[in-house]
């Protein structure tokens, strides 16, 4: 049994203090941080919120490490049923947007797809306008294994894009910069008794998101009992995996209609107070996949003295530059029990309207003896 107290406040010590500035132009939500899987509880990078008048939309697991936005089936013979999740908060607005489609959930009978809407909304909440219906759902049916969808308003029309093909425009007239996505379906009538769900992920108005396991587990080295090592959740008795963790990732592709932007090339993991790079590994030119780890090869050390501990960050890279940015906690238990940390900015200085992070790394803490506080002064 690992001690719980050392895993507790892993969610808001272990990684990140966020200090949220409010912009219109960068946003992402991958459903893995959200508060008890709750797609109506804010996640601590943005404090994104979802909303489904209808209750028919929730934050499923689908895989170890993988969370996504997921539509309820639907049944009822003859009956007219809705789902309608949409981001409720904070306002994000973006000529630009990006979702990723998973295979349909399984449904007592699913020889069917409802039919499909996208609205937006403009920044004072009003409906600007929707598109899709029958189209969407060509599309969502014929491209649904992890594939990318990007839209890309220009003018009055909104262009559909999948794995960087063009597709056709989703109709409806879009005179405003488009806010506060919602995907809307409706269950088909003429009798069909049950239809097939819907599984989204990645949603995002720059298309350049990298994710690792949520943010609250944590990889633990047992000293003493090797046997306990593994990928904990936050509770700190579950272990997930006993070697492996997977890190998705994707880059906006589709520029305009004839431009494409340079693939990215590799994926950077770095131990965070030291810098030193723990592992680098080249990447295919599609804009999205997933890359499984084995984490005890990557971060374990013969004598576990030498094991770097505490916060690592993942780099999405395009030559030099980075594209998207996560991060995970490696930490270790042990009868010789030592405690070290710090406290750092992510950079020097920031520019109006930027998210700063100021990142908190506490190895092996001890909250029982200790309570540990960090101030920031305006």
């Amino acid at each position: 049994m690992i001690r719980r107290y050392l895993v507790i406040p892993l969610l808001t010590s272990l990684l990140l203090l966020v200090i949220f500035v409010h912009s219109s132009y960068a946003w992402y939500d991958a459903f893995h941080n959200h508060p008890d899987n709750n797609m109506s509880l804010p996640e601590p990078l943005f404090g994104s919120i979802w909303m489904d008048n209808y209750k028919r939309s929730y934050i499923e697991r689908i895989d170890t490490d993988n969370f996504v936005l997921a539509l309820k089936c639907f049944d009822g013979f003859y009956d007219v049923v809705y789902a309608t999740p949409k981001l409720n908060a904070p306002t994000v607005c973006s000529n630009y947007w990006v979702f990723r489609v998973y295979p349909f959930g399984k449904c007592p009978d699913d020889n069917y797809l409802p039919d499909y809407w996208i609205r937006f909304y403009n920044s004072s909440g009003g409906l600007i306008d929707e598109g899709g219906s029958n189209f969407l759902r060509y599309l969502f049916e014929s491209y649904h294994n992890g594939d990318q969808y990007e839209l890309l308003r220009s003018g009055n029309t909104i262009a559909v894009y999948v794995n960087g093909t063009y597709m056709g425009d989703l109709g409806g007239v879009w005179n405003e910069m488009p806010c506060n996505i919602e995907f809307v379906a409706k269950k088909r009538t003429m009798g069909y008794y049950d239809q097939k769900r819907l599984r989204l992920d990645d949603i995002s108005t720059t298309g350049d998101v990298i994710s690792t396991f949520p943010q609250s587990w944590f990889i633990l080295r047992n000293w003493d009992n090797p046997d306990a090592n593994g990928l904990y959740e936050e509770d700190g008795t579950t272990r997930v995996s006993t070697h492996t963790f997977n890190i998705r990732y994707m880059w906006r592709n589709v520029t305009s209609y004839s431009e494409r932007n340079p693939p990215c090339d590799k994926i950077i993991i770095k131990h965070f107070t030291s810098g030193e790079i723990v592992n680098q590994t080249p990447i295919p030119p599609q804009s999205f996949g997933k890359i499984t780890y084995n984490f005890t090869e990557m971060l374990f050390h013969d004598d576990p003295k030498e094991d770097k501990y505490g916060l690592y960050e993942v780099d999405l890279m395009r030559g030099s530059d980075v594209i998207a940015k996560d991060y995970f906690f490696f930490t270790y238990v042990s009868a010789q029990k030592a405690s070290s940390g710090t406290i750092s900015w992510e950079k020097d200085s920031y520019a109006s309207g930027e998210t700063a992070r100021i990142h908190i790394n506490i190895t092996n803490p001890d909250f029982n003896t200790y309570l540990y506080k960090g101030y920031v002064y305006d």
